[in-house]
């Protein structure tokens, strides 16, 4: 699924949906196809899969790393514009740190 995700086909990601592929998956393999998108720049993607998928925009990783960390870390000035203007991320949001205190 990710080679899907990174390559931007919305087609694929939908015929793998209608099939049951995302039904039976985790809240942390959401958060990979999410941060996968990210990662690659695939805002269109990440459109995708929040609104047709319902996967979570704002889902934290392990290390509380979200979308907006993932596009800010690989560079993507549209994908970090989505995640602040579409998803509605405060960068200011403390909810996100590392759980040790470091953010």
């Amino acid at each position: 699924m990710l080679p899907l995700i990174t390559a931007g086909d919305l087609q694929g990601i939908d015929q793998l949906a209608a099939m049951g592929a995302l039904a039976g998956i985790t809240n942390d393999e959401k958060i990979i196809l999410t941060r996968a998108a990210a990662q690659a720049g695939q805002v269109a993607m990440l459109r995708h899969l929040f609104e047709c998928h319902h996967l979570y925009a704002t889902a934290p990783d392990e290390l509380g790393r979200t979308v907006l960390h993932f596009a800010a870390m690989f560079g993507d000035a549209e994908t970090v514009r989505f995640a602040v203007e579409v998803l509605s991320f405060d960068p200011h949001d403390r909810r996100y740190k590392r759980s040790n205190g470091a953010g």
